[in-house]
């Protein structure tokens, strides 16, 4: 008698359903290493930008327990704070390599553009005090700088002079991205002082105030924007015993979109370990529309568990569940920047080393049933399937993302047996 193999068997008597998608996104993580000397006590590194050349900018404690900023390049991270003891603080970077944050290097606190040779004092708009938190290719940098009036206004440096992007009536406003393009994004107070999404044309024209969630909330904030004019950040949506909620969201061609929450979001754990509620942030969009940023306060389960996320094709997803078996030793802390190539640009520590590490994540495209991140679709990988089977709304396992992992999962795993 002939003996044809199980699994084909299993596989063509159950061919009708539709099996779901065989590869999925996942990511090793690269230590961008440190700058020396660092604090002994917290060598602390945090990236705060990259850009589509595997540059990277954040900051660290220096020896004297305050702010240096770092810019990573050609593989080594150098400390750019200049001489003295200073406060410096890396936000944003170009693909020239330029970078922007603030110091008080010059003055309290002034914005600085590093060109790769010098940091440059940006000044203000006649006040005291500037910041500084993107820069595109074309030199321009934006961010807020004070006025004569001690006003705090969103403002854009270029050819060596702030210009005032102005508010929605209130005294404050703050710029916080540019793309290639012009397009600015950011948040302005209105008369009620509240803080709404702002946006701001390469023209120079705003600020124009973006949608919110009906009915309309009181502050919302717009923290990226990408070279289709596709803008994230966060809306408030209601206040919970007294503290608002803030939901991560999307503007595109008018209209505003609530990305939600993470699968394990509703089991919020405060800082005193009582319960918590849940808000994400969007915090930066490529060209692609990949979105990433943080969901908080931790998730208790499992216990006090971050939340950085990245958002693809409609779905939230904890960046700890997608990292290659390599990687598995990291829990990725947050995550503030993604690049064209997909690279995602955060912090990290591991479980033997709570000190923060600027870190990328590299994007490498695996097999959606190889559950466990080891590069082979195996045994492993079918324990996880049926530990998670039943409901089980955005998890790994449920590979047909229907909200269920069921014998559909459990075909599409085994097509992809022993491959990788």
């Amino acid at each position: 008698m002939n003996h044809r193999p199980l699994l084909p068997l299993l596989i063509g008597a159950f061919a009708a359903p539709t099996l779901a998608q065989t590869t999925i996104v996942r990511y090793e993580v690269v230590d961008l290493g440190r700058a020396e000397p660092h604090s002994l006590v917290c060598p602390c590194f945090f990236t705060r930008a990259i850009n589509d050349v595997g540059g990277a900018a954040g900051f660290f404690f220096g020896t004297d327990g305050t702010y240096n900023a770092f810019v990573h390049e050609d593989g080594v991270t150098v400390d750019i704070s200049g001489p003295g003891d200073n406060r410096t603080f890396g936000r944003g970077i170009n693909n020239l390599g330029w970078a922007v944050g603030w110091t008080n290097q010059f003055s309290i606190q002034h914005a600085f553009l590093w060109d790769g040779k010098t940091l440059l004092d940006l000044d203000t708009l006649g006040g005291t005090y500037s910041d500084a938190h993107d820069v595109n290719d074309a030199g321009q940098v934006v961010g807020m700088a004070s006025t004569t009036a001690g006003d705090e206004h969103a403002a854009v440096w270029q050819d060596g002079r702030w210009t005032d992007l102005g508010t929605l009536g209130g005294v404050f406003s703050e710029a916080l991205a540019i793309n290639e393009t012009g397009t600015i994004v950011g948040w302005a107070w209105n008369e009620a002082w509240d803080r709404r999404p702002a946006r701001w044309t390469a023209d120079g024209d705003g600020p124009f105030e973006l949608p919110t969630f009906s009915p309309p909330t009181f502050h919302a904030i717009a923290h990226d924007v990408n070279n289709h004019d596709v803008i994230v950040g966060e809306v408030e949506i209601e206040a919970f015993e007294g503290l608002p909620r803030w939901r991560a969201a999307m503007w595109q061609d008018g209209a505003v979109v609530d990305l939600g929450l993470l699968p394990e979001a509703g089991q919020g754990t405060s800082t005193y370990f009582a319960t918590a509620h849940v808000s994400t942030a969007a915090r930066a969009i490529n060209d692609d529309g990949l979105v990433v940023g943080m969901s908080f306060p931790e998730a208790a389960t499992p216990v006090l568990r971050p939340g950085p996320f990245e958002y693809r094709d409609g779905v939230m997803t904890n960046l700890n569940d997608l990292l290659v078996a390599e990687s598995a030793g990291w829990i990725i802390t947050d995550v503030m920047d993604v690049n064209n190539a997909g690279v995602i640009g955060g912090s990290a520590r591991t479980a033997e080393d709570h000190h923060s590490r600027a870190v990328l994540l590299v994007p490498l495209v695996t097999l959606a049933a190889d559950l466990d991140g080891s590069g082979l679709v195996d045994f492993s990988d079918l324990l996880i399937l049926l530990a998670a089977w039943g409901p089980c709304d955005g998890c790994a396992a449920d590979l047909d993302g229907d909200g269920v992992v069921g014998f559909v999962d459990l075909l599409s795993l085994l097509s992809q047996w022993g491959t990788g």
